[in-house]
């Protein structure tokens, strides 16, 4: 595998053919509009638009399918590279800041200042994001439909194959990680001004993979009380 410091250095590699070093418009999350190749699936591989620490941004081929990405992120940097079946470059997912690919957001998980060394998906929008990154230990079906969030949907319904779920919450800015042994307590406290999630987490209702449910549940009723 090749390994280069940033995707700036790499990407400054050769001719870069249609592939910008840079997106037109950082301003604003890209569309699949503003991709500039096909957004078609090439042996597992999509468009991701990748945003690195000092803002520098990206398009580039990373695998679809997955349910986030630990210590290292492979990509190509064109389709026809995919298409000769070489070997994709590596980039340390410490270099990522965040990535959306086919419509889903991953970002960077750094708690307390400290960093995860990993990419996790977004899950969960609202008063409270939550952010899951699931390792399985079987390859995970690729198709375009749906298949960026597969890890996301076997988490919430605890799917054959999977080894370890690491949930991550974020309001107001702050992100924490969920304590799988240290749930209920975690949980009513995050929670404390929302009764019903308290009571459902004290009385076992839900549990560590029920996650997205809580969340999304909690959410509702968030946005559902404002004026």
């Amino acid at each position: 595998m090749k390994l280069a410091p940033t995707l700036l250095a790499i990407l400054a590699l050769g001719a870069m053919g249609s592939l910008p070093a840079k997106a037109q418009d950082v301003s604003e999350p890209p569309t699949e509009a503003d991709a500039p190749d096909s957004l078609a699936l090439v042996k597992g591989f999509a468009l991701a638009h990748i945003t690195e620490p000092g803002g520098q941004t990206h398009w580039v081929y990373v695998p679809a399918g997955q349910p986030g990405f630990v210590r290292m992120l492979p990509f190509y940097r064109h389709e026809e590279d995919i298409r000769r079946a070489g070997q994709p470059w590596t980039i340390s997912v410490d270099k990522v800041q965040k990535m959306r690919l086919y419509g889903v957001h991953y970002e960077h998980m750094v708690v307390q200042g400290k960093r995860k060394h990993l990419l996790a998906a977004r899950v969960a929008s609202g008063p409270v994001e939550l952010f899951n990154y699931t390792e399985v230990t079987q390859v995970m079906p690729t198709s375009l439909v749906g298949a960026v969030v597969a890890g996301a949907i076997l988490a919430s319904t605890g799917g054959e194959g999977i080894a370890e779920r690491r949930w991550y919450l974020r309001r107001g800015g702050e992100l924490v990680q969920v304590q799988r042994g240290n749930f209920a307590a975690q949980m009513s406290e995050y929670f404390k001004d929302d009764p019903e999630t308290v009571a459902a987490v004290t009385q076992q209702q839900v549990h560590y993979p029920d996650m997205l449910a809580l969340v999304q549940a909690y959410n509702q009723r968030r946005l559902a009380s404002r004026p």
